[in-house]
C-alpha cells in the first residue's frame, strides 16, 4: 500500500456517484484475496474473471494478481463456445464471473 506514494484517503474508484477511498480499495483488495486463497487458489494459477466493467471486477483482478496468480480477462458477453474455447485456451483453473454474466 505504501508503494502506491498516495493519500489513502484520495478516490481510487468512481462508479456512478459510488467513491471508493484507496484505502477502502486495498482493503477490499486483501479481503477478496484471503477468500481466494481459502479456495485454494496459489501463485501461478490461471483465474479467469468474466465480468463487466465494474468495481468488483477492477477488485478481482487485483486481488489475483496481488495473489500471484494469473488474470485471464474474458467478455462477460461471450458466447458459450467462446467461454470453453478460452477456459481451455489458458488452461483456467478458476474462473470468477456475475451469475447474471454467466
Amino acid at each position: 500500500v505504501e508503494s502506491v506514494g498516495v493519500d489513502k484517503d484520495y478516490i481510487a474508484l468512481n462508479y456512478f456517484g459510488t467513491r471508493i477511498s484507496y484505502n477502502e480499495f486495498f482493503e477490499k483488495i486483501e479481503q477478496a484475496s484471503r477468500s481466494l486463497r481459502s479456495l485454494g487458489v496459489k501463485q501461478n494459477d490461471v483465474v479467469s474473471i468474466c465480468m463487466p466493467n465494474t468495481p468488483e471486477a477492477v477488485i478481482m483482478f487485483y486481488e489475483v494478481n496481488n495473489i500471484g496468480a494469473i488474470a485471464d480477462m474474458i467478455h462477460p458477453l461471450s458466447a458459450e463456445g467462446e467461454l470453453l474455447y478460452y477456459l481451455k485456451q489458458s488452461k483456467s483453473e478458476y474462473i470468477l464471473c456475475i451469475d447474471f454474466a454467466f
